[in-house]
């Protein structure tokens, strides 16, 4: 027993894992790039403003600096959980700050400004706003009204469809730049002390000690930002995919303004009450991390068989669905140079270690017959034929509808769905995979109401008509 449960264990972490590489692979590439790119002008300038001191003072100096920026960090992770919740609202947020911070330099005669400044300077959080090049009034006015527009267009399910592709993915492109940029931020602005005099001058300069450890804490704080950057972004961006598929009027605009309220309270808590901000951050991750793995098989699922459809309508009407997928794996292009189809689909029904339910899969043909194909990194192809999925050896017909199209048995032990893209390609979908068209069924199910309405029918007339007894009555 206990070997089995090992075994379930492994593959369940595999399975997160492979989710994890399969859905955000192209967004991990990016993070990776742009946490390459910060590390290498980061370390590029280590030994340009630091020196070896032996003098107490200086060390302790040192260390005080050291410390301080060890401390920044907490509030670091706070703006990334608040970033993933919503990037452009909180690098608004930011920048705002960061005015008030310089309210003297803005607006020298407004004497209110003075506390908010003097309160926002002393937080360890937001202290730094200020040296940050969005902090200008004019910035500050755009990305506000940015954030107001993006929470505008993400409330009717067409426009999260279209945002998903195309607005989301450069806003969470910036939330990377962000969450690193900042990580890396101590080191970029850490305050120099004076160390001895060298000569007739004087330098500035910072232990070695103490810029190999904001580089390493940098290094290892962008990483860590990063992961949960991405795990908790998904987590939101699948929750407001699902929100666009229900159809349920209204419910779009349901979860932006919950998704506004929660970025609201992150914000206040983090100027407020920064430690309750850390805890609450570290209790959304997990919780994040325990949704992560089921969330982002709904969220492929979801953009597969609802967004892309949409997107399709919109920009690519004119143009044949393609059966090879431009997102089928290279592995399989490479093992089966062959193939001539491979389609997105995903079986409703589980089948005990081949799929699982709403698991992606890639549907090609062999010799007439629908083949699928799963592909999860690590591991070998795995081929499922349809008797595999059709133990039971039911009836099986191609059936499209307005949502989607699927290979469905009559009493659905069988369900194959993917995208209403392919609705197009009707008549050679049945000509390739061999199938019988559902209409049949639907016909003959008709057919059989109609009988039994009928016979229905002709019983309640018989009952409601039926002649009654003669009663003899007396006067």
């Amino acid at each position: 027993m206990r070997g089995i449960e090992k075994v379930e264990k492994r593959e369940r972490l595999h399975d997160f894992i492979s989710s994890c590489y399969r859905i955000d692979r192209t967004k991990l590439m990016a993070a990776l790039t742009v946490l390459v790119i910060f590390a290498t002008a980061t370390f590029a300038s280590f030994g340009a403003d630091f020196a070896n001191s032996y003098d107490g003072d200086i060390e302790d100096q040192v260390n005080s600096t050291l410390i301080e920026n060890v401390g920044s960090y907490a509030g670091i992770f706070s703006v990334t959980v608040t970033a993933s919740v919503n990037p452009t609202g909180t690098l608004a947020i930011i920048s705002l700050i960061g005015v008030i911070e310089k309210s003297d330099q803005y607006f020298p005669n407004a004497k209110w400004l003075e506390g908010p400044q003097h309160f926002l300077c002393s937080t360890p959080i937001i202290r730094t706003a200020a040296n940050l090049p969005i902090s200008t009034p004019a910035v500050t006015i755009i990305l506000t009204i940015v954030t107001i527009a993006l929470y505008v267009v993400r409330s009717t399910s067409v426009s999260k469809a279209l945002s998903a592709p195309t607005i989301d993915k450069i806003e969470e492109f910036s939330g990377y730049i962000v969450t690193v940029a900042l990580s890396f931020m101590p080191v970029a602005m850490v305050r120099t002390v004076q160390a001895a005099d060298i000569g007739d001058t004087t330098q500035k300069v910072v232990s070695v000690g103490t810029y190999a450890a904001l580089l390493f804490l940098s290094l290892v704080s962008a990483i860590f930002n990063l992961i949960v950057y991405i795990v908790i972004h998904n987590c939101l961006d699948a929750v407001e995919l699902l929100a666009a598929a229900i159809p349920i009027k209204g419910m779009n605009v349901v979860v932006e303004i919950l998704k506004a309220i929660l970025h609201l309270t992150l914000v206040v808590l983090q100027i407020v009450s920064p430690f309750l901000c850390v805890i609450l951050g570290i209790i959304f991750f997990i919780i994040s991390l325990i949704l992560f793995r089921w969330l982002s098989v709904l969220s492929v699922y979801y953009t597969h068989v609802y967004v892309k459809p949409v997107l399709r309508k919109v920009f690519r009407s004119h143009e044949v669905s393609p059966f090879m997928h431009k997102k089928f794996p290279k592995r399989g292009r490479k093992k089966y140079p062959e193939l001539t189809m491979a389609i997105p689909a995903f079986s409703m029904n589980r089948r005990a270690r081949l799929v699982k339910k709403r698991e992606l899969i890639w549907l090609s043909e062999r010799a007439g017959e629908p083949v699928f194909l799963k592909i999860k990194p690590l591991r070998r192809i795995k081929e499922i034929s349809m008797e595999e999925m059709n133990p039971l050896h039911r009836e099986v017909y191609l059936q499209k509808t307005l949502r989607f199209t699927r290979i469905v048995s009559e009493d659905h032990t069988v369900e194959i769905i993917f995208s209403s893209e392919y609705n197009d390609r009707w008549e050679v979908l049945l000509e390739r995979f061999g199938l019988k068209d559902y209409r049949i069924v639907q016909d003959r199910l008709a057919n059989e109401e109609k009988v039994t309405f009928k016979n229905w029918w002709e019983k309640l007339k018989r009952k409601m008509f039926k002649p009654k007894d003669n009663i003899v009555g007396t006067v």
